[in-house]
Formats: structure tokens, C-alpha cells, sequence
């Protein structure tokens, strides 16, 4: 543990190096807590140093290595130029690059500058474009280099996707296309830490768009992605516009990029919120500007659905790689669809979308989700014939693993994410919110096309579809917040004592445990070694009960959650019953697990 004074002196330090590179604003926020004395400020500023998560740095723009700031996105950049040095991503290369995007938020721009001087200063080209970029182009940027640059070989995004307005953060994609996996995460976090100091040469934020090596790929890359979504996506002809489709961008970058895949498909434009269609860093008309919240965040959005009779809303979050979707009912109410059920019905689309003459050899094709995600897709995957594959948590995993099938010759139909993350097919290798959204707009109006008049109910009528087929899957995400890491492995060092993972009280409450995997220790004893098959060390474990269903607890990478994923299966003409039964199993993983009371937990809503 660190101690108090070795904290002081490294905060000094730290406020010496952020007034060095220009941030006198962090440094003096960070001199005013040395000078106060106050200990516990300083120590939660600098310790633990931010380090990548499921979708890189994340955290609040504030004084301190714990945060997101000017000095950290330097050390960062200088942490990655290493290892693009050490790894040898430059080695033969004639004209490298890297490419750099940023979002709406306060200081994106900024800190994509400072980025960018460091690779200038290295004679690395960085194509940095004019305007804000949703985050899906930095994988596209990669996958598919354009003739007007040098080919990035490196990723970068300046976003906090759906955060609160006071964070920010760092994407990084390798020369796959992909966001990094351990243990390149590491090697970067380790090449960060290994000399904290800005020694780097460096060109100045406010010179580097002047500058010879800096590439405005803005006009040329939205051109080329946009031609890509419309080959993969455009139907001849375009199903007609039943009613109009509600879209907002949550305050964030989607907009343009919507209005021109639409444009590109044939689609009737949709109806923007115009509250929230240009980005806002304030995020003014939302606490949160995650569209996975529900009815609180859609609230213009289904207002202006009723204003306009729209029967469709369909949201991004503010960098535009998810997708929120709400359909009106026949009772006039709007239903908000979780990832999962979205998940499937996107499955299914993009399965018909196939020539008849792909599918004639469904095992060639291959569906993506993560090991938290319904088994639902599986079934679907197994009722068509096609092959399934499962992930940790994490596009950065689906995304990779998306490129081994497709160079193993395998077609990805469809990869998906319960947090409303999709991916049809692999023009990218991230989710995208802008595919996704054309993916929607088409199969709703090809089912309006067809269901003689009626506009509502569309999609939950297919989904009823699909769970006769395959059974009817419910599954719950739920939270509860805890901000301290040592309570979480606490709570699950106490179930995994001696390898019992509690057993014998879930046994008591009914429900047999068959099979337990942890992915924090490895332990698995579904395989016949009795090792998982997954990466391990993430904070994760996965129950399967003896009724089929399945159960997994596991800390969230980006924010201070303790998350749980319950899913029970049974037949789709009664529901109602597979609803309960989930619910008592889910009383349970709190109960057993959690235990919200002893361990301080705060549940959502609370």
C-alpha cells in the first residue's frame, strides 16, 4: 500500500509535470490538495493510476493520475509509441500513421491534439479529422486504409461513450482494426508506468492541425464508410417508409452519420430530436446519456414519436456505437427492447438477409456473443445450423475474435453484446451504432410492409416468433454500485471458498449447481482439466444450475457496478412462469452472493 507521504510527494511531482506540458488548470488543482494537506484527496487522485478497462481509459476529467486529464493522455500516447516501437508495428513501414478521433465531450479535441503532437514529433502521420467522429470509424479507419493517406496501424478514440459529461477516455485499436486485448493492454500499461515523466519530444496542441504530418481524413473516410454500410446494407428495392422513425443522437456525434447511411440505403430520413442532435458536452436534457436506461433517457425521443406518430424511436448513445430501440404497442405505450431480445431479432434479420445460396451451408456461417449475453442466440444459431462462438465481456474480445473466424473462412453473420452493443457482418470490428440503426429502420419497415396496416407491436410480434421456435429465454441485468474494488473480491473470494461457490445454499434454496466457472482463478469444472477455456482475470463468475439455467456475477469494467446476469429458459406459451422463475433464482444471486446489506452495496434506483 502506498504510503501517505510517498503519495504527497508523487501528487507534487505530478502537479510539476501537468503545469510543464501546459495544464496549469489540473496542476493547480492538484497543488491546492498538497497544500491543504488533505491526504485522502490527494491519495483517491493518484492511486490507483486509471488503467484500461473493458473499453480502455475511463474516468473524470480532474487533477491527478486517477483521472483523465492532459498529463495522462501524454504518458498514455508515450506508452503506446513505445510498444508500437518495441513490438515492431513500425518495422518496414515506409509512411506509418496513426489515426485519432474524438467525440462532442469538453476536452475531447483537446486531448486528441496532444495525442497527435507526440506521434508528429515521432514522424508518424496522424489522420486526425476536422469534426467528431463516432467511434466505429477508428476500426474502419483500420481495417479498410484509403488511398488518400498512409494506412493507420494504430487506433486512437478520445470518448467516454456514454459516461456522465464530467468523464473522459482512450480507446485504443491495433493493426487488426480491433481494440486491445490483454495482454497487450498490459504491455502498454506496463510501457506507461515504466517512465512516467513527458520526456517525449512533442508538437504543440494548438501547431499540430498546421502541421505537414497531420491529415484531415474527415470528407474521404465518412465517403468510403458510408459506401461500405450501403454495399453491405442496401435493399432493392428499399422497403417503403410505413410511418416516420424517430432517431436522437443523445446529445453526441451520430447525426450526420445517420442521416447519410440512411440517405444511402434509401430510407426516408428520420426525425430528429432536435433537442439532442447536435453534440452538447453539457449533455443538457439528461442526467445520463445512456439510451440502456431506459424511458428517463428517451424521454424527447418518445415525445417526439408522439408528437409526430411515430411508432419507432431509435437511439445512439454519443459516440454512436450502440443502439437503443423503443416500438409502440397496441396499447399506445412505447416498449423499450433489451440488448439481448434486440440481439436476437438482429440475429434473425441478418440471417433472411443472406442469399439462399449462402445459407444452403449454414456451418460456414458463425454468430458472436459474450459469455454474459442469452443462450438465446446460441439456440438460434443451432435451430438454423450455423456455428456459435462466445467471448468474455468486451467487443475488444467479439472484435478479435470476429477477425480469427472471418480469416479461419468463416462468414460472421451477426456479433452482439447485451449492453446494446451490435455488429452486422465485418466491415468493422467494434459495434456500430450507425449499421445498427440502418439494420433496424429496414426491418421495421419490411414488417410494416407486410403485417396489412398495422405499425405497432412489430418486432415484440417477431420476437414471439422466434421463442416459439427456440424457447422462450428470459434474462435480467441488474446492479448494484459498489466503489470499492476490495469489497467486490472480498464478496466473491467468500463464495469461492475452498472451490464450494456456494453449493449447498443454493442447493437449499432449489437449485442445483451443475457446473461453475471462474474466470478470476481459472477454475472450471465443466471442462475435463478443470480449467476454463476463456482468457482469465477478470472479476467473473458463471453458475449453471441443473434446470437449465445460468447465472453470472461480475465487476464492471468501466464504472463502479457489481453486476449480475440471470437467465432461465423454458416454453415460450408460458411465460409467465419462466419470468417467475427467474426472479426467484435472481432473489437468490443477491441473497447468497451479494448480500447487499453486510457488503455496502447500493442498489440501482437506491
Amino acid at each position: 500500500m502506498t504510503s501517505p507521504s510517498t503519495t504527497i510527494d508523487a501528487a507534487k511531482q505530478w502537479a510539476t509535470w501537468s503545469r510543464e506540458v501546459g495544464d496549469t488548470k489540473r496542476a493547480d488543482e492538484m497543488a491546492a490538495l498538497v497544500e491543504a494537506g488533505d491526504e485522502e484527496a490527494v491519495a483517491r487522485a493518484m492511486v490507483p493510476r486509471i488503467a484500461f478497462g473493458t473499453s480502455g481509459l475511463r474516468a473524470k476529467m480532474a487533477a491527478g493520475a486517477a483521472h483523465m486529464n492532459t498529463l495522462v493522455v501524454l504518458q498514455t500516447t508515450q506508452g503506446v509509441l513505445r510498444v508500437m516501437r518495441e513490438t515492431g508495428v513500425l518495422e518496414g513501414v515506409d509512411k506509418p500513421a496513426v489515426f485519432i478521433a474524438y467525440d462532442g465531450r469538453h476536452e475531447s479535441y483537446h486531448y486528441a491534439k496532444t495525442a497527435a503532437g507526440v506521434f508528429l514529433a515521432a514522424g508518424i502521420s496522424v489522420l486526425l479529422p476536422s469534426k467528431t467522429m463516432a467511434t466505429p470509424f477508428a476500426s474502419y479507419s483500420i481495417a479498410h486504409p484509403l488511398d488518400s493517406a498512409p494506412a493507420p496501424l494504430v487506433g486512437i478514440v478520445v470518448t467516454a461513450s456514454h459516461n456522465p459529461a464530467s468523464d473522459n477516455g482512450y480507446k485504443v485499436y491495433w493493426d487488426n482494426g480491433a481494440a486491445i486485448l490483454p495482454p497487450l493492454a498490459t504491455t502498454i500499461s506496463d510501457a506507461i508506468t515504466r517512465d512516467l515523466a513527458p520526456g517525449f519530444d512533442r508538437v504543440l496542441p494548438e501547431d499540430v492541425v498546421a502541421h505537414e504530418g497531420c491529415i484531415d481524413v474527415y470528407d474521404d473516410l465518412v465517403a468510403a464508410y458510408i459506401a461500405a454500410l450501403s454495399h453491405a446494407h442496401r435493399i432493392d428495392p428499399p422497403p417503403a417508409a410505413a410511418k416516420p422513425v424517430v432517431y436522437t443522437a443523445m446529445h453526441g456525434v451520430g447525426t450526420p452519420f445517420i442521416t447519410a447511411a440512411f440517405a444511402a440505403v434509401g430510407q426516408e430520413p428520420p426525425v430528429l430530436v432536435a433537442e439532442q442532435a447536435e453534440a452538447d458536452p453539457d449533455f443538457s436534457t439528461v442526467t445520463f446519456p445512456n439510451p440502456e436506461e431506459g424511458k428517463g433517457a428517451l424521454k424527447l425521443a418518445i415525445e417526439t414519436a408522439n408528437r409526430v406518430g411515430a411508432d419507432l424511436v431509435l437511439a445512439n448513445d454519443p459516440d454512436a456505437d450502440r443502439l437503443a430501440v423503443a416500438e409502440r404497442g397496441a396499447d399506445g405505450e412505447f416498449y423499450i427492447f433489451n440488448g439481448n431480445e434486440l440481439g436476437l431479432l438482429f440475429a434473425a434479420r441478418a440471417w433472411t438477409l443472406l442469399p439462399e445460396a449462402a445459407r444452403e451451408d449454414p456451418s460456414s456461417h458463425v454468430f458472436i456473443n459474450t459469455v454474459v449475453s442469452s443462450s438465446a442466440l446460441m439456440a438460434f444459431a443451432k435451430s438454423v445450423g450455423a456455428e456459435y462462438a462466445s467471448t468474455l465481456t468486451g467487443f475488444k474480445y467479439m472484435g478479435n475474435k470476429a477477425i480469427e473466424l472471418k480469416e479461419a473462412g468463416k462468414n460472421v453473420v451477426f456479433t452482439y453484446e447485451e449492453a446494446i452493443g451490435f455488429l452486422p457482418g465485418t466491415i468493422v470490428f467494434d459495434k456500430d451504432g450507425i449499421q445498427s440503426a440502418v439494420l433496424a429502420a429496414q426491418y421495421w419497415q419490411s414488417l410494416a410492409a407486410g403485417a396489412g396496416g398495422v405499425t405497432t407491436g412489430l418486432f415484440r410480434t417477431e420476437l414471439d416468433r422466434l421463442y416459439a421456435t427456440i424457447g422462450y429465454f428470459y434474462i435480467e441485468t441488474q446492479y448494484h454500485f459498489c466503489h470499492e474494488r476490495k469489497t467486490i473480491d472480498a464478496i466473491l473470494d467468500a463464495v469461492r471458498d475452498n472451490e464450494a461457490y456456494a453449493r449447498d445454499d443454493f442447493a437449499a434454496a432449489g437449485f442445483d449447481v451443475v457446473r461453475v466457472r471462474d474466470q478470476t482463478t481459472g477454475f472450471d469444472d465443466g471442462e475435463t482439466d478443470g480449467k476454463t477455456r476463456l482468457p482469465v482475470g477478470d472479476p467473473m463468475i458463471t453458475w449453471w444450475f441443473a434446470n437449465g439455467a445460468v447465472a453470472t456475477v461480475r465487476a464492471s469494467g468501466t464504472e463502479p457496478k457489481l453486476k449480475r446476469y440471470v437467465e432461465v429458459k423454458g416454453a415460450s406459451s408460458d411465460k409467465a412462469a419462466v419470468v417467475a422463475a427467474q426472479k426467484k433464482l435472481d432473489d437468490a444471486i443477491v441473497s447468497i452472493v451479494l448480500k447487499p446489506e453486510q457488503n455496502g452495496l447500493i442498489a440501482k434506483g437506491e
